[in-house]
């Protein structure tokens, strides 16, 4: 029989024992006295489509929860069912169940075998947890055992996992947001592990725990504010995170910026007023007025480490924003009522410069074989790029574009309402318009010179 290596012998005697902590007398679960509560009024009504462990969160203190509970966890029994496989579920279900623990008033006996299954899902997660420390599944599992560990403070195993989650915490968080805050993952993700460790920063106070990453929390919670900007919302094309407890219709962006001001991390405006989130997780609300990042010409944030910027301004009164990434060099044109357009390349770039040129912003996403150079000038968007055989652009099919222009100088162009959108295209090269697909129409241009140039103009 072959020898294991000790690395492997090692691993297995690990699992034997977590598994093992499960059912021994000393790790049983208990109805001792549960943690507090950070929630300071009653939860949002959940909607029809949430998750079922979602609606449980929000309806922890209706009348029928006893009931719905009960059903839930006989449906979900511990290791049974979909999602086992995915450390964003199984945090995702600790938080909820947790949440349901704080808020609720339950049976004894009912109590435990909700006890039972938070501590199934925690040894779960500390026995699955994800390799990779800086990744945004890894900060969401760190919330979701600070979450659970202080939802249920007698669990007996929860005594050997907390601990370790705070300090995985104070190591995941900083490495997700970078030393510029940059965040690090794609925005959906990221954004959903700066909400969950948020919460988990509001569970910690209730319960009179220290948050050992408050300053990667400020800088990841200012990226999100200023990534969001006026709009509050990603930019168009980045697909929704999971359902996570939903507090309110204020955008996740200004509700981190605004408990970033509550707990005393910065100062400075609010993200939107009112902060009723704020007043649920922490009894007050942002002393300071918000201000506006869209004025009258574009204003810039870049971050470095994470090949990312974004650009502000405000077009007939309205925002707009203008996100850019090195991932496959993308670049995102929101306006106020929706997205106008977005493309990206085959290849990823880097972020080589990012500056303000008096009253027209300019970014460069280099590449070892091109790059792809944007100039914002008011109500237009410029993009040259170099090193391509083809180039699309998704633009929202609202504009019903049709061709126009000269033959030296061709153009799309539409109106939506009073707004014109008109596509300057390089007559270098050939262009095709699809038929709309998923609200978009997509601009397809194709040529032998290896640079082509491309302008957007609302007006």
């Amino acid at each position: 029989m072959p020898t294991l290596s000790m690395r492997h012998a090692r691993r297995r005697l690990a699992r034997a024992l977590l598994h093992r902590m499960v059912d021994t007398p000393d790790a049983a679960p208990t109805d001792g006295g549960r943690g507090t509560s950070p929630f300071r009024g009653p939860l949002p009504a959940p909607s029809d489509a949430l998750p079922p462990c979602v609606t449980l969160a929000l309806t922890a203190q209706a009348p029928d929860i006893a009931e719905r509970l009960r059903a839930w966890l006989a449906e979900n029994p511990p290791g049974s069912g979909a999602g086992w496989d995915t450390i964003t579920v199984v945090s995702l279900r600790l938080i909820h169940l947790a949440v349901v623990r704080v808020q609720a008033d339950l049976p004894t006996a009912l109590g435990r075998e909700l006890a039972g299954a938070a501590n199934y899902h925690a040894l779960h997660l500390v026995r699955e947890h994800p390799f990779d420390a800086g990744s945004a599944d890894a900060v969401l599992c760190h919330a979701a055992l600070i979450i659970a560990g202080c939802a249920w403070p007698e669990l007996p195993s929860g005594r050997r996992w907390r601990g370790p989650a705070l300090a995985g915490m104070g190591r995941a968080l900083p490495q997700l947001v970078g030393d510029d805050g940059g965040l690090q993952q794609p925005l959906p993700e990221s954004l959903r592990a700066l909400w969950c460790a948020a919460l988990a920063r509001a569970f910690c106070a209730a319960n009179h725990e220290s948050f050992p990453a408050d300053g990667a929390l400020l800088r990841g919670t200012s990226a999100a504010w200023r990534l969001g900007g006026d709009l509050g919302t990603l930019p168009t094309g980045s697909p929704s995170p999971t359902p996570l407890l939903p507090l309110g219709d204020t955008p996740v962006p200004h509700t981190l910026r605004n408990l970033a001001l509550v707990w005393g991390l910065d100062d400075g405006p609010a993200g939107s007023l009112p902060a009723p989130v704020c007043a649920l997780l922490t009894g007050s609300e942002p002393t300071t007025p918000p201000t506006t990042m869209a004025g009258k010409t574009w204003s810039l944030w870049s971050w470095r480490d994470a090949d990312t910027c974004v650009a502000h301004i405000a077009i007939r009164k309205r925002p707009a924003r203008v996100w850019a990434t090195g991932a496959r060099s993308m670049l995102v044109w929101d306006l106020a009522d929706g997205g106008l357009v977005r493309g990206g390349l085959d290849h990823d770039g880097a972020l080589s410069r990012a500056r303000v040129d008096g009253p027209a912003v300019s970014i460069d996403l280099s590449r070892d074989d091109g790059e792809r150079r944007i100039v914002l000038r008011q109500a237009r968007l410029r993009v040259t790029d170099t090193g391509v055989r083809q180039v699309r652009w998704a633009i929202d099919a609202r504009w019903p574009l049709a061709p126009g222009g000269t033959d030296d100088k061709p153009n799309f162009n539409g109106k939506c309402g009073r707004t014109q959108l008109i596509v300057t295209v390089d007559p270098a090269w050939r262009w095709a318009l699809s038929d709309e697909a998923d609200g978009v129409r997509w601009l397809t241009g194709e040529g032998e010179i290896e640079q082509v140039r491309v302008t957007f103009e609302v007006r």
